[in-house]
């Protein structure tokens, strides 16, 4: 029979991990060697902030991905779709320690909705000048 389709996020990373369409095939790639925290999890969709790679100074593809996400407790609304069957928005704000290797404030949030196609977006902001 069918079932529904879901999407699995990690709060440590604000990664998704798992995306099955409504037959139960996954559609992302995870490795077999997937790693739980502190380490990052290989596959799925990884949020790599404030770079990628080791273009920086920073750790590779940044500290987001080693980092425990907060559910936003006030998001902004969905628009009307009676088709929506789930959604979840994190985010990340820095923390003194971040601060101090990137001293830039800053809100990472990720927006995800499912409805057996799925929409993730991402926005990031400087809070530098935020009063």
């Amino acid at each position: 029979g069918r079932r529904s389709c879901s999407v699995e996020i990690r709060l440590f990373g604000g990664q998704v991990t798992s995306w099955k369409n409504d037959h139960g095939e996954e559609l992302l790639f995870v490795s077999s060697k997937a790693i739980k925290p502190p380490k990052p999890f290989r596959g799925g969709i990884p949020i790599c902030f404030p770079q990628f790679g080791t273009q920086g100074n920073l750790e590779q593809h940044g500290f987001a991905r080693n980092r425990l996400w907060a559910i936003d407790d006030n998001p902004p609304p969905l628009p009307v779709n009676p088709a929506i069957k789930a959604f979840v928005d994190l985010i990340l704000k820095p923390s003194e320690d971040d601060l101090k290797m990137w001293p830039h404030r800053f809100r990472v949030s990720l927006e995800n909705c499912s409805w057996c196609w799925w929409r993730f977006e991402s926005h990031v902001s400087n809070q530098e000048y935020q009063h």
